[in-house]
């Protein structure tokens, strides 16, 4: 339907003598082809776009400056031809593509916006061999993602869409702390009144899930309580002390409030379009078992509905090694079906993957203990998941690692998702199936407490005769927070299979985290430490899709992996994980 619509739109555009015009729908024709998996097709409907570049009426959207409309439309078109020269095994020309994306985007001071491509660079000069030159762009990547955390999402292709903000005033970043709570003072900026804000800490939630309401102020910036003005500008509330609260009408206002504050957000206070300040200081609880790096994310929302981004400070808490958090793990792998067609390895990647996970704790790793539970093919049965989930669940500590690794066959029925026990019957999908959403309910609970939830999902794996039935991505990823600590990992991205081969006798998503847990990804992906290597956030997602991507290609399949945006609940640098040991491969 879409391409019809497409279509209609690129004849009317030669009759109306705007050739210019057709570039975006011929380019998401491409998008389309991509996905059926012509990718041929696909190739020659970007380079047709990209011959209509220069057509595009340079007029269009003056308020994008020198990038512009034609500077949009080659950014798209050369992004999208780089990934399918990457998939035809085109690499060196897929390469030349990134590079000259960078190139534009570099003169057009929009360099922040490009962290995927530097990643894909970044991966494909690996492949190449070129590890120094890699290294160079993955770095620039983390300094860019790092940069996105801290300034405002603006909407890359109309005017600026000004968003509240929250800016740190302290404790200053990397600072070491102690006791069991820690003093934060924070300020709030917006153009319109603002009404509640939310807090986490390491991805937990303080407070209700609404978060806290915002004392409201008068015309003149004086705080009211219940309709009342103060006599006072402060106001303690539930451990909150507002400090400042001001509308910024007057010139000689805002100057005297910028004097006060860092220069970054003095700048801002000086900025007409905010008119609402408010500054908050508030004492927050510390676990023992938070560990050596504690990350606290504010949001603020404004009363018209607009949210801010999550804006992250991290702390150090040295003191924390003795208070390691421990790591539990359920490892589930069915393969050996009786109504569904079998999986040869998805009992191989539940054993393996508890090993690798098994071996993440103890003395010189980040996890003070860990406690592995595998189920494999007749072990695998709907009561002795649930059972296992449950106990996985049970009695949460506050620091604990959660991980859940589902290997075997995922099944849709209607609008439900089922996870496939090894008796699963396709008639009775309620009866015999493991429902997604009852996982979810029981990690939402744990979630609560635990330190971070990650759900490794292989469960899309590609089987004749299930094309219809069998989950994707989407399907798992419906109604999940990807702001919180609970991480789904998913083996394939948006609607693709996920697939396993003889030859590496896993699964392609299996065997791309057993290589980085076990140290054998590409050295550049590990970060140095004084400790020893550690594998960061930021180098885990590098390293698993850089694996899965390579190989899927060996095998002549199309997979890609799909980690969530994890928008201000952990840094692209916070250690996770501690290679095991290995050579890379």
């Amino acid at each position: 339907a879409a391409s019809k619509l497409l279509l209609r739109a690129i004849v009317l555009s030669e009759k109306c003598h705007e050739p210019g015009e057709a570039e975006g729908p011929i380019s998401e024709l491409g998008v389309i082809a991509h996905r059926r998996g012509d990718l041929a097709k696909a190739k020659e409907y970007y380079v047709r776009a990209m011959a209509l570049i220069p057509k595009i009426n340079p007029k269009i959207n003056p308020a994008l400056g020198d990038f512009g409309e034609r500077g949009l439309a080659t950014v798209r078109n050369l992004v999208y031809l780089a990934r399918i020269q990457d998939e035809i095994g085109e690499r060196k020309e897929a390469i030349a593509r990134l590079k000259e994306v960078l190139v534009i985007r570099d003169r057009n001071n929009n360099s922040v916006f490009s962290t995927t491509v530097l990643r894909h660079l970044a991966r494909l000069l690996m492949e190449e061999g070129k590890n120094a030159e890699a290294q160079t762009y993955l770095e620039r990547a983390q300094q860019q993602e790092e940069i996105i955390k801290k300034i405002p999402h603006e909407q890359f292709n109309g005017p600026v869409i000004l968003l509240p903000q929250v800016r740190f005033l302290g404790p200053a970043e990397n600072t070491a702390i102690k006791g069991d709570s820690v003093e934060v003072q924070v300020a709030f900026l917006s153009p319109i009144p603002m009404s509640r804000y939310r807090v986490w800490i390491n991805g937990r939630q303080f407070g209700d899930a609404k978060g806290f309401d915002l004392p409201q102020m008068d015309e003149k910036g004086r705080i009211l309580d219940k309709g009342r003005v103060l006599d006072k500008g402060d106001v303690i509330e539930k451990g909150r002390v507002l400090e400042k609260g001001r509308v910024l009408e007057k010139g000689d206002d805002r100057e005297q409030l910028a004097k006060e504050l860092p220069a970054d957000l003095a700048e801002q206070v000086r900025d007409k379009r905010y008119a609402h300040f408010l500054q908050l200081k508030l004492s927050l609880p510390v676990e023992d078992t938070d560990g050596e790096f504690l990350r606290i994310a504010f949001q603020v929302e404004t009363k018209g509905g607009s949210i801010s981004d999550r804006q992250i400070l991290r702390l150090r808490r040295p003191q924390a090694e003795a208070n390691r958090g421990s790591l539990r793990v359920l490892a589930i792998g069915a393969g050996r079906y009786q109504n569904l067609p079998h999986l040869q390895f998805a009992g191989a990647d539940a054993l393996e993957m508890g090993a690798a996970l098994n071996a993440q704790a103890g003395d010189g790793k980040l996890y003070r203990g860990a406690k592995v539970t595998i189920l494999t093919e007749d072990q695998a049965t709907l009561a002795n998941i649930r059972e296992a989930v449950d106990e996985l669940c049970r009695d949460v500590q506050p620091g604990d690692t959660l991980i859940l690794s589902l290997s075997g066959h995922g099944i849709k029925k209607g609008d439900l998702a089922y996870f496939a026990p090894i008796r699963f019957d396709p008639e009775n999908c309620e009866g015999t199936g493991l429902a997604w959403r009852e996982v979810l309910a029981k990690l939402e609970v744990a979630r609560k407490t635990a330190k971070s939830i990650w759900v490794l999902a292989d469960c899309c794996r590609a089987a004749k005769g299930l094309r219809k039935e069998v989950l994707t991505a989407r399907d798992l990823k419906q109604g999940v927070d990807e702001g919180g600590n609970l991480i789904l990992c998913t083996a394939s991205s948006g609607d693709t299979p996920s697939y396993e081969t003889d030859d590496l006798r896993h699964g392609i998503f299996t065997q791309a985290w057993l290589d980085a847990l076990r140290g054998r990804a590409p050295e550049l992906v590990y970060d140095p430490t004084s400790r020893g290597r550690v594998l960061t956030l930021s180098g885990l997602q590098f390293a698993v899709d850089a694996g899965v991507r390579k190989y899927a290609r060996v095998a002549g399949v199309r997979q890609s992996v799909e980690f969530p945006r994890l928008a201000g609940s952990f840094s692209p640098s916070q250690p996770v994980f501690v290679p095991s040991g290995g050579q890379q491969r």
